[in-house]
């Protein structure tokens, strides 16, 4: 029995640290596992950061855990950091399995450009139908309404010379200045990892594993290319501009 509760206190701790953690090399996070050929969507939203400086995660979650989405999108959007600290140039497309909902939430950087009448209508339009269609493009078109938006308004984030269009890089200063947290995080899962071969011979690791296997393999057809990016600025901030629908 006591060897029952420990295993259950260690999958419930590992579940706690990997759920809702953006996944390293890429834009799209498809935990709902209802995105197909996402990597498309992850390139073009390369290239909005690319062209703008404007940082935008896609996420997909299985439910909203009883919270309305857009309460549920400022806080992930918050968690994250999405967008440089100071600038606040970021975006987060969230998409709900159960209920079906979507919000496209815009920080306070990019609020004059990117005005919630304007955002909301082509959500509706574009991403919507997209999603009702199980077809990418439309996500892919309304990243490109958004940077064309941004551009025409002037509002883009300064991207350092010194960095490669090809090959960015900007992760790296925000790592170096804030390493506790990823030490923290390193030792509670060695921790874990601990335990769990103590108690089970590793088998909720192996299972964990598995799992995430299974799930990049159908979400990327195996030909996902990492961006060079482990995770956004950091500092991002959103004060509920955006727009929510139904699809």
């Amino acid at each position: 029995m006591k060897n029952r509760t420990v295993i259950l206190v260690i999958l419930l701790l590992s579940l706690t640290v990997c759920a809702l953690s953006p996944i390293p090399g890429t834009n799209v996070h498809d935990f709902a596992n209802i995105l197909n050929n996402d990597y498309l969507l992850d390139s073009r939203i390369e290239t909005l950061y690319q062209k703008t400086g404007v940082e935008m995660a896609v996420v997909t979650v299985p439910d909203l855990d009883n919270q309305s989405i857009e309460k549920y999108a400022v806080k992930l959007f918050e968690d994250w950091g999405i967008g440089k600290k100071r600038e606040d140039k970021g975006l987060l497309l969230l998409i709900s399995l159960e209920p079906r909902e979507m919000r496209i939430e815009v920080g306070y950087g990019l609020e004059g450009a990117l005005p919630d009448s304007f955002v909301g209508i082509n959500l509706q339009q574009l991403v919507g139908p997209a999603l009702a269609n199980n077809d990418i493009s439309g996500l892919v078109e309304f990243v490109g309404v958004l940077e064309e938006r941004i551009i025409q308004q002037g509002d883009t984030a300064t991207i350092p010379d010194s960095q490669n269009i090809n090959n960015i890089t900007r992760y790296e200063d925000e790592e170096s200045r804030n390493p506790l947290g990823g030490i923290i995080l390193f030792v509670v899962i060695a921790l874990l990892v601990i335990l769990d071969f103590r108690f089970t011979g590793g088998m909720i690791v192996g299972a964990i594993l598995n799992s995430m296997l299974r799930g990049g393999s159908s979400r990327s057809g195996g030909s996902r290319k990492s961006s060079g990016r482990n995770r956004y600025g950091g500092g991002g901030r959103s004060g509920g501009g955006g727009a929510s629908g139904k699809w």
